[in-house]
């Protein structure tokens, strides 16, 4: 199935979780643990759960095993993915999602690898964003049943939160008939479209997006979104897959991930609606212990 590029609401809105919230601290949202207090929660399909929130240490070896379908039980089944181009060459190989994308993507979606509103090792109720968004991952299509997972895991579970966020990303990168590179999912680089269809494949986050030649302060004259807490780079500037390029090469503190400069395309290349086909951004990368080279890629054992 293709997805059309049009101009539509995000399904899973990064940055703008308006949560059941006592208070806002400096880095996390203080959550109040009463999902009742939720004005969410009546509207939304799976009630929220109640659960322990884990210390992001707790959380790294999930990412790592969703990225290379190895939760099992833990986490819900992972579709094949496409790995080719062009797509007459493109053939089916096992579940992969660069770890390094799931990382990020969780931290941007849920401040700081949030399942439960709760401090890290205290109990708490699933964080449920205003338009229904579930936990870590901000999990929103397909909550309602019938989506090849469970749902009411997907509010309870952490790993299986996570796991379901690398099915969504593999389903994305499957639907879109744009391409980067070699279609090469184990180059963190080629991801760059699915990432930017996880949040809203549209013109709302092309990166040359409402850009006159004279405005300064977007389109060709951004410099690369970098992580700042002095709002001198604001994340409304940039569309999502360059917030998430940025987070990935600068994390927010040690116990996340190691740093991971991920390589931008050029912003000229994109265009509206985006071209079918790109090359691979250099230096490009591989993630999940994959290693790339620039004539050889050694994949993960299928």
């Amino acid at each position: 199935m293709s997805m059309r590029y049009a101009h539509f609401q995000p399904l899973f809105r990064a940055g703008r979780l308006l949560l059941c919230m006592a208070s806002l601290s400096f880095l996390l949202l203080a959550q109040t643990s009463d999902p009742s207090r939720c004005a969410a929660q009546g509207s939304c399909p799976v009630p929220a759960a109640y659960g322990r929130q884990p210390y992001p240490g707790e959380l790294i070896n999930a990412f790592d095993r969703a990225g290379t379908n190895r939760l099992g039980n833990e986490g819900p089944s992972l579709p094949q993915i496409w790995k080719g181009y062009p797509s007459s060459q493109a053939r089916l190989v096992s579940p992969y999602v660069p770890c390094i994308l799931l990382k990020v993507i969780g931290y941007t979606e849920s401040a700081g690898w949030k399942q439960f509103a709760a401090d890290y090792g205290r109990y708490g109720y699933t964080v449920v964003s205003a338009d229904c968004g579930y936990g870590i991952m901000q999990i929103t299509s397909g909550m309602g049943g019938g989506a090849g997972f469970e749902p009411g895991r997907v509010a309870a579970e952490p790993a299986y939160n996570i796991g379901t966020g690398a099915r969504v990303l593999i389903q994305k990168w499957n639907s879109l008939n744009v391409y980067i590179g070699n279609n090469n999912p184990y180059v963190v680089e080629d991801w760059y479209y699915a990432v930017w269809a996880y949040n809203g494949w549209g013109w709302v986050n092309n990166p040359n997006r409402n850009c006159p030649d004279n405005n300064p302060n977007c389109g060709y004259a951004f410099n690369p979104f970098r992580p700042s807490f002095n709002g001198s780079q604001p994340r409304s500037w940039y569309p999502y897959q360059e917030i998430i390029w940025g987070y990935a090469g600068h994390p927010p503190s040690a116990g996340f991930w190691e740093a991971v400069p991920l390589t931008l395309p050029s912003r000229r290349s994109i265009t509206n609606p985006p071209p079918p086909h790109i090359v691979t951004p250099r230096p490009s990368h591989g993630s999940c212990s994959v290693v790339y080279l620039p004539a050889i890629l050694k994949n993960y054992p299928r």
